[in-house]
């Protein structure tokens, strides 16, 4: 069983300050594109940077199109925090892409918890592309 305790000191609660409660999903920030592409949106989920046992944070973002909200599958989402590309993966049947970058405990991980993360789509010749940003939080996940 998975359970997670959230860690709350100067940092978190600067990001939390910053971020402000952290939602499910980050708001909808359609590009502009070009008549023969369909305009996609880029959901983002909030964020979890895992301190122990192994440093490491959890990204996740869905893709979509705009219009009609059905997933785009099979593409690839490329993630960012701090100014660093941290992980890539492709969207699932449902859209969704996941995945886990490793931690170090250093300096890009204190411009993580204070820039959140960036999720980004680039585009593919049929679908726009798009990005999207979400905060961290910092917690221990226990077994």
């Amino acid at each position: 069983m998975k359970k997670t305790l959230t860690v709350v000191g100067c940092a978190a609660a600067a990001v939390m300050l910053l971020a402000g409660t952290g939602a499910a999903h980050q708001g909808d920030d359609r590009k502009e594109s070009p008549d023969h592409q369909k305009q996609t949106i880029l959901w983002m989920s909030t964020t979890s940077i895992s301190l122990l046992p192994t440093p490491y944070v959890s990204l996740k973002a869905k893709l979509t199109e705009a219009d009609t909200g059905e997933p785009v599958v099979g593409r690839r989402i490329d993630f960012y925090g701090g100014g660093y590309a941290l992980c890539q993966a492709d969207t699932d049947r449902h859209g969704w892409a996941r995945c886990n970058g490793a931690e170090n405990y250093g300096l890009q991980t204190l411009k993580e918890i204070a820039a959140g993360y960036e999720a980004v789509f680039t585009g593919d010749g049929v679908h726009a592309p798009t990005a999207q940003h979400a905060p961290a939080t910092i917690g221990t996940n226990l077994t």
